[in-house]
C-alpha cells in the first residue's frame, strides 16, 4: 500500500529554541486549508529542553510531525539540507525555530503557485518582533505583489525572510547542490535561478530579530562570508553585472561596519577579497572611490540614527 503524498513538507530549523518552539510549531498546525502537510523538524544537538517538548508535541500529533535529533551539530545549513532532502511534499516551506507563522500564510502562496505555473517560489512580508515577542517594526518595505528575477534580487540584495519561502519540490536540488556553509540569500538565488519569484507583500510571519540563537548574532563574519558566495553564485549563474553592482554595496556595508567597531583587520582582509577574486574583481581604484563615497554617507547615517522611528524596517528597499 503507497503512503499518499503530502501537498507541503514544512522543514522546521531548531538549535536551543526551547523558549520558541512550541509556537513555531504550533502556527504550522494552525495552517488552515484542504491539503496535507508533512512537518520535518531537524533538532541540532540542542541541550536547552527543546528536544523535550518536540517529543512531546510528536507524541500529541502522531502522523503529522517527524522530529530528528542529531547526534552531532550538523549546523545550520547541514541541519536543512537533511530535512529538505528528506521532504515529499509537491511544495517545499522554510521555517526556522524562533519564528512563526499566521492564519492563511500556506493557503495564500499555495493559491499564487496554483495561478502562476513558472514561479518557482512565493515570499510574503512578516512583522519584527524582539527576543521577548514585542512588536518594532517590519521585515522589508514592500506591501504589494511584486514579481522580480535572479537579476533584480542580486541587484536589491537580500530582502527576503527565509521563514517565508514556499517553492516546488522539483528545485529542492538547486538547494542541495550548495557545498558547505550558507545564508538563505544563496537559497534565494538559487531558486531565481529556476524561475521568477513572487513576494505577496502580506504579513504572514512573525520574525524574531537578535534572537539568543541568531546566526548573525553569534557568528556575523560567517555571514559575511557567506553572502559574498551567494553574490559569486549569482555572477556564474550569468548575472556578472548585478553581482558586481551588488557587491559595491556590500562592500560600502563592510566599510562601515568595520570603520564603526575598529575593526581595521577585516577591512584589510576584505580589500585583498574583493580586488583579487575572478569572478567579481574590483580594481584599487575602484574600490578607493567607494570607499570615499561610504564614508560621506556617515553624516546621514548618523543622522537617520538620531531621528529614527521606534519602528524599524530591516530591508527598507
Amino acid at each position: 500500500m503507497f503512503e499518499s503524498r503530502p501537498l507541503v513538507s514544512v522543514c522546521i530549523t531548531a538549535y536551543n529554541h526551547g523558549r520558541y518552539i512550541r509556537e513555531s510549531l504550533q502556527s504550522v498546525l494552525d495552517q488552515d486549508g484542504d491539503f496535507d502537510i508533512e512537518i520535518l523538524v531537524g533538532d541540532d544537538g540542542s541541550s536547552d529542553g527543546t528536544r523535550a517538548i518536540l517529543s512531546e508535541l510528536a507524541d500529541s500529533h502522531p502522523g503529522r510531525m517527524t522530529p530528528y535529533f542529531h547526534s552531532r551539530n550538523l549546523g545550520a545549513s547541514g541541519n536543512l539540507c537533511f530535512l529538505v532532502s528528506r521532504a515529499r511534499g509537491q511544495f517545499i516551506a522554510h521555517l526556522d525555530g524562533d519564528d512563526y507563522w499566521l492564519p492563511g500564510k500556506l493557503k495564500m502562496q499555495l493559491n499564487e503557485m496554483h495561478r502562476n505555473p513558472d514561479v518557482s517560489a512565493v515570499y510574503c512580508n512578516g512583522m519584527v518582533i524582539n527576543d521577548g515577542g514585542v512588536l518594532i517594526g517590519t521585515f522589508n518595505a514592500i506591501t504589494d505583489r511584486t514579481p522580480f528575477n535572479l537579476k533584480y534580487l542580486v541587484e536589491k540584495g537580500n530582502f527576503l525572510l527565509h521563514s517565508s519561502v514556499l517553492y516546488r519540490s522539483i528545485h529542492k536540488d538547486h538547494i542541495l547542490s550548495i557545498p558547505g556553509n550558507f545564508i538563505d540569500f544563496r537559497i534565494h538565488v538559487r531558486l531565481s535561478f529556476a524561475g521568477d519569484l513572487v513576494h505577496l507583500g502580506e504579513m504572514l510571519v512573525m520574525y524574531r530579530y537578535s534572537s539568543a540563537s541568531s546566526m548573525s548574532k553569534n557568528m556575523p563574519y560567517l555571514v559575511t562570508a557567506c553572502y559574498w558566495d551567494a553574490l559569486i553564485d549569482a555572477s556564474v549563474l550569468g548575472e556578472s553585472l548585478p553581482a558586481y553592482r551588488g557587491a559595491e554595496i556590500f562592500w560600502q556595508k563592510i566599510l562601515l561596519r568595520s570603520l564603526a567597531s575598529f575593526d581595521f583587520i577585516n577591512i584589510a582582509c576584505w580589500w585583498r577579497i574583493f580586488s583579487t577574486n575572478d569572478e567579481i574583481g574590483f580594481s584599487r581604484a575602484r574600490l578607493v572611490w567607494l570607499s570615499l563615497m561610504s564614508i560621506k554617507l556617515i553624516p546621514l547615517i548618523l543622522r537617520k540614527r538620531i531621528y529614527k522611528s521606534n519602528k524599524i524596517i530591516l530591508f527598507p528597499r
